[in-house]
């Protein structure tokens, strides 16, 4: 392969995919698609078409060259299959994941610090809170079970550690 080929193959299969890309979004009346799902979209035309294409044309005999009718037919027909494809991809991406929802890669690390932030303010509050001991009234009335064993010097609430004052009224 020569460094000409290579070349005008890359050139070709980049206006093939920029085509599909382009006809995808035409079609479908939409233009809210992002560049990278629609580049995706037409990189996945571009494979079903070369496959498509080189399958069809694998069933011509090689005795003879085919007529030219023949050979662009096979390439509109594999065109076609590439941009419904195209246009599937698209519209099921669209479905599943709509436009908008996930924000963009270039805003990532910005959101990374602030949660990473909002992470070190909560786990201060938490740290104050339990330097203060308001750690087991967020587990109950009662705190954990671990707590109760892991502190022998705590004991357990009988109706006798009630601290002395009026007698309470019983119901019934």
């Amino acid at each position: 392969m020569t460094i000409a080929t290579l070349i005008s193959f890359i050139l070709g299969a980049t206006l093939d995919i920029i085509l599909l890309s382009y006809g995808a979004r035409r079609l479908l009346a939409e233009r809210r698609f992002s560049l990278s799902r629609t580049i995706v979209a037409g990189l996945a035309g571009q494979a079903l078409t070369n496959a498509i294409f080189n399958a069809l044309a694998g069933g011509l005999g090689h005795k003879r060259l085919p007529p030219y009718g023949t050979v662009l037919g096979f390439a509109a027909l594999s065109w076609a299959c590439g941009l419904l494809l195209a246009m599937a991809i698209l519209v099921t991406w669209q479905a599943f994941i709509p436009a908008g929802t996930i924000p963009p890669p270039a805003t990532w690390p910005r959101s990374l610090r602030s949660r990473a932030a909002r992470s070190r303010r909560y786990w201060q509050i938490v740290r104050i809170f339990t330097r203060c001991g308001v750690q087991p009234l967020g587990r109950g009335p009662e705190g954990s079970r671990l707590d109760r064993d892991a502190n022998p010097r705590r004991r357990p609430r009988t109706p006798s550690s009630r601290p002395a004052g009026p007698p309470r009224a019983s119901a019934g």
